[in-house]
Parts: structure tokens; sequence; C-alpha cells
């Protein structure tokens, strides 16, 4: 292949990312200056308003993320879906992944990476739809947890979980925390788990444009709800065994949906699980080993 043909191809990746960002940045500054303010007013006359318009603002992200050009969302197996309040568990392959898991529930809230908190305009967003920091390494805000949980009982919702801390720089399923399944555990929410497949190929972590030409197909899959009671015995060997359970069911179902996924559609290979950072147009990158299991 050319290399004018990669100088296009990586030209208009850049265009389209540059483009989605810069109308995602200006709808939440719109949000955060026009719409904040009066939706403070009415929820300060009319307290009951405000989780609806919490589901108005997560339904405007999910129709931005269905409009990107450069994902297609696909969702299966809704036939599995836990009725009433869950804790949603997914994997974290991209920053992308809220706004995915935002596409597709509705009044979603949960931690949150503290970095997310510093930009104002986003830490408005996050505050007002009930999301509260929490950081890998450190201790679980079980308070917040608490509370996040009695506010999702009282007025419906779920609880969205990563429970791997952070976003997979190999696109395999890293080791899981315990907050998502004790939160469970302890007001006996069913746990929903969700496979997100896809965007280690379209918008891998590590990357700064988005890797694939076309409009990539991001698979949304939930698998059967784990509902309580969990087991017997002490809290803490039940949470454990818990996760343990529920990461061995997702990491298969990944490996399953990796299996029979078709080719990507760019002029040049995407980045693949293990390589972090595009490489310049005029070099070959060896392909992708899908198929390898997590060491």
């Amino acid at each position: 292949m050319s290399a004018v043909a990669r100088w296009l191809d990586l030209g208009w990746r850049v265009l389209i990312t540059v483009f989605s960002w810069s109308i995602f940045g200006s709808g939440l500054v719109l949000w955060a200056i026009v719409v904040l303010p009066v939706v403070a007013g009415i929820c300060f006359f009319l307290p009951a308003t405000r989780h609806r318009l919490t589901d108005a603002t997560q339904r405007a992200v999910g129709l931005f993320v269905r409009l990107l050009p450069f994902i297609r969302i696909e969702v299966d197996d809704r036939r599995r879906l836990a009725s009433g309040c869950r804790v949603l568990v997914a994997n974290h392959q991209s920053f992308l992944d809220p706004l995915i898991i935002f596409s597709v529930e509705r009044r979603v809230r949960g931690p949150a990476r503290g970095y997310l908190f510093r930009t104002p305009f986003l830490r408005s967003y996050l505050q007002f739809a009930g999301f509260y920091v929490s950081d890998r390494g450190r201790p679980a805000p079980l308070e917040k947890m608490r509370r996040s949980a009695e506010d999702v009982l009282a007025c419906g919702g779920s609880l969205l979980f990563y429970p791997e801390g952070t976003r997979s720089k190999t696109g395999e399923l890293e080791e899981f925390g315990m907050g998502a399944f004790r939160v469970a555990q302890e007001f006996g929410l069913p746990i929903q788990p969700i496979v997100v497949e896809g965007l280690d190929r379209a918008y891998p972590s590590g990357s700064v444009v988005v890797q694939t030409r076309w409009r990539a197909r991001v698979r949304v899959r939930y698998l059967d709800p784990v509902r309580p009671p969990f087991g017997d015995g002490p809290q803490r060997q039940v949470v454990r065994a818990l996760a343990q359970r529920i990461r061995t069911q997702m990491e298969e179902e990944l490996h399953e949906m990796r299996g029979d996924r078709a080719p990507c559609r760019s002029l040049i290979q995407p980045v693949s699980p293990g390589y972090g950072v595009l490489e310049p147009p005029g070099g070959e990158l060896p392909p992708p080993d899908l198929g390898a299991t997590r060491k």
C-alpha cells in the first residue's frame, strides 16, 4: 500500500476524531453554561423532576454516541436483562465505554475516576447524574457506594461498575476489584454482566485518534444475570468467589465474541492489544493475536 494512501487514511481518521470530540465538547460546555442553571432551578422548586432530567441528559449523550462516524453499536441478548434495580458490571477497554453504556441503559450512576472531575464542565454533569470519585489503588468509598445504592433502590436505575478499575492496555480482562460485588451482596441487588467488544480496535486505550476508517462494529452483549442469594459463608469469601465467577464468565464470552468478529475496514492495520500507539505511515504492523489467552 502506498505512503499516500496511508497518509490519507491517517488524515481522515484525525479529521473524524477532531470533529467528534469537538461536537461532544461543545455540547458539554453548552449543557454546563445554559442547561444546568435552568435544570438546577427546576430541581430546586420540583425536586421530583431531577431523575427525569438526568434521564433526558443521558439519552442525549447516548444519541451522540450512536451518531459517531467511526462506530456502529449492536446490542445482543436483551432478553437476559434483569428487571428492576441492578448492578451493571462491564469490561473496560476504552474511555468510550461509559458513553456506550449510556446509549443502551437508562438512569445509570456509580463510581468514576478522579481525573474526570478535574474539568469543571464534565464535573458538573457527573455530579448531577450521581457519579462520585473512586480511584484504583485507594480505599473504596463505601459510604458513597451505599448512598448511591440506596438512591437506586428508592428511584430506580442501575449502578455501573468497571471492576478492573482502569482501561485494559492489553485488551484482556484485568483482575477485578470487590466494590461492585460487595454492594450487590449487601443490598441484595442482581448483577448484570455486560461485555463490550470492538472498542479495542476502534478506539483502544493509548490511542489518540480512532483506528478505523469506517464505522466499526461495537457489540454490547448481556450475559445471564446473577441473582441473590450469592452463597453462604463469610461475606469476604462470598464476594471474592462471586467476583471470580463473573470474571471467568465475562472472559470466556469476550474471547468467543472476538473469535467470530469481522475483519476491520481500514486502510491500515489498527492498533491491537499490546501495541498501545499507532505506527506512522510507512511501517507495517504484524497481525494481532486476538485469540491469545491472558497470562
